[in-house]
C-alpha cells in the first residue's frame, strides 16, 4: 500500500505521467487500472509505471490488454 502511494504521488501529483505524454484523465485511467491490478504484476515500479504510459500512449485502444500480455501474470 505505501508504494501504490508513492507510485500515486509520483505518478498523479509530480506529475510524471503528464509530463511523459498522458493527460490528467489517461494518467488518473492508468493508476487506476495499476491500483486494481497490484497483485497480477511481475514487479511494480516508477519505470513500469512509465512503461504503462507508453503503451496507452503507443495504442489507446488496446494498451490494457497489452499490458496484460507482457507485464502480468496470466490468471
Amino acid at each position: 500500500d505505501d508504494f501504490i502511494m508513492r507510485l500515486r504521488h509520483v505518478g498523479i501529483e509530480d506529475g510524471v505521467l503528464e509530463a511523459n505524454g498522458l493527460t490528467k484523465e489517461q494518467a488518473a485511467e492508468v493508476m487506476e487500472f495499476v491500483e486494481k491490478n497490484v497483485n497480477n504484476f511481475y514487479g511494480l515500479s516508477i519505470r513500469l509505471l512509465l512503461q504503462i504510459a507508453y503503451c496507452y500512449i503507443d495504442d489507446p485502444a488496446n494498451w490494457k490488454f497489452d499490458i496484460e500480455a507482457t507485464k502480468m501474470r496470466s490468471v
